[in-house]
């Protein structure tokens, strides 16, 4: 959505609404055959105000996350920082093509020739840096960056929920659809054919992408409480930005709170993607810190 050609951001709108006629289709198929179709034909009616507002409202947050991922900014790198830059007068060294960690400072990009901050990339199909660009996702039509990780996060989580939620509350229904039982009978007679295969279809869809999208957050969850990126995992040596799981995932999502939940902008975000705490530079300040205790209480004592 934010790539520099205008023929790439046209095409990528097309996988973004695929995606989006996914999600419509396993909306309708839960709501409106699930819901109001087969659960009162086999006297399971009473459960149906609980199932539609758990799925709802966890399908709501998965399309919300989804779209906020999609037409969010992953993180450009800001025109006042470049300005800043250019106004210092000093170039910087020239990103390496090795995968080894370069923490320190801003690097000049081999593609594009910009300045881009420390662990920033270029991405080939948006034809622009990306601060802690994690990959390029053509599914959100969009790179998942520092400024947009958060809605790829939640995505995934409320994503896979809201299939592990239809797949499960729609099982034995399904089962019976298959079956020869009197359950069976009674299904089938709630509606067309077309009514059941639809069913059937967004049930294989769900319990497939309950898989996918599961996956997907859970080894992205590993990721941010490791301090890397899908770019970093095959740097070699130790990790220097690794500062502890906790404060790692807070880069991402800010500081833990409620809002961790919601696909909004974090309340209390503590990395704006320019430069980043090392294990290094942590443990030269709480020397600094021990130090200057010290001063101050041998000072104290001579007075």
């Amino acid at each position: 959505m934010y790539a520099k050609n205008r023929l790439v951001r046209v095409v990528s709108i097309v996988p973004v609404l695929l995606v989006s006629a996914i999600f419509t289709f396993e909306w309708y198929c839960y709501n409106f055959i699930f819901i109001l179709r087969i659960l009162p034909a086999t006297d399971r009616a009473g459960y149906a105000p609980a199932f539609a507002l758990l799925f709802n409202v966890i399908w709501f947050l998965a399309f919300w996350s989804f779209l906020r991922c999609s037409f969010t900014d992953p993180g450009l790198v800001p025109q006042e920082w470049l300005a800043f830059q250019q106004e210092q007068g000093q170039e910087p060294r020239v990103a390496s093509r090795s995968d080894i960690w370069e923490p320190g400072g801003p690097t000049l990009c081999r593609k594009c020739h910009a300045h881009r901050p420390e662990r920033a990339h270029h991405c080939s199909i948006c034809g622009t840096c990306v601060m802690r660009m994690d990959h390029h996702c053509p599914w959100v039509g969009n790179c998942v960056g520092l400024k947009n990780h958060k809605y790829f996060l939640l995505f995934g989580f409320y994503g896979s929920v809201a299939c592990i939620i239809f797949a499960l509350s729609a099982l034995p229904q399904l089962k019976a659809l298959f079956g020869s039982g009197t359950a069976s009978k009674e299904i089938r007679r709630i509606g067309s054919m077309a009514d059941m295969l639809l069913f059937s279809g967004g049930s294989v869809l769900a319990a497939s992408f309950s898989i996918a999208l599961g996956g997907l957050f859970i080894s992205h969850v590993v990721l941010a409480m490791q301090n890397r990126s899908t770019i970093e995992v095959s740097y070699r040596g130790s990790n220097p930005y690794s500062i502890g799981w906790l404060k790692n995932v807070e880069q991402l999502i800010g500081i833990q709170d409620l809002i961790w939940l919601l696909p909004v902008p974090a309340a209390n975000p503590v990395c704006d993607g320019l430069s980043y705490p090392t294990k290094q530079s942590i443990q030269a300040t709480a020397e600094w810190d021990d130090a200057e205790s010290q001063t101050i209480g041998q000072t104290s004592e001579q007075l």
